[in-house]
């Protein structure tokens, strides 16, 4: 029975603490639409925009150099692209780079004799 009075005193504290509804919230009484005559006419579809441009016109880009490339003969020592890239261009990870400049190459079946492409160094 005491826990009852307790809850009922609680409820009682919590509700005293609320705000009372209040009614619906009026606001100021907003302008009439304008009639679709008072309306500025739009654009056709299709019709490209008459706007000036506010960028100048950039510059040419000058073309990229050529990539120049040279033919490699396959050793029988070579283990794979990756062993051809360590000793022909000091890096192993430009593996990739001699994949791009070869495609259909399969790594796998790299024999003593083959050409393939390599980048500049």
């Amino acid at each position: 029975m005491k826990y009852r009075v307790g809850a009922v005193l609680v409820l009682a504290a919590l509700l005293a603490g609320c705000p009372k509804k209040q009614g619906p919230q009026t606001t100021a009484v907003e302008p009439p639409v304008k009639p679709a005559a008072a309306l500025p006419p739009l654009e056709a579809p299709g019709e490209p925009a008459t706007k000036p441009s506010v960028l100048p016109p950039l510059p040419p880009v000058p073309p990229e150099p050529a990539a120049t490339s040279r033919t490699y003969t396959v050793q029988a020592g070579d283990k794979g692209l990756m062993d051809i890239a360590r000793k022909q261009l000091g890096d192993a990870k430009r593996w990739k780079e001699i994949q791009a400049l070869n495609p259909g190459l399969d790594t796998r079946k790299l024999k003593p004799g083959m050409q393939i492409k390599l980048p500049a160094k």
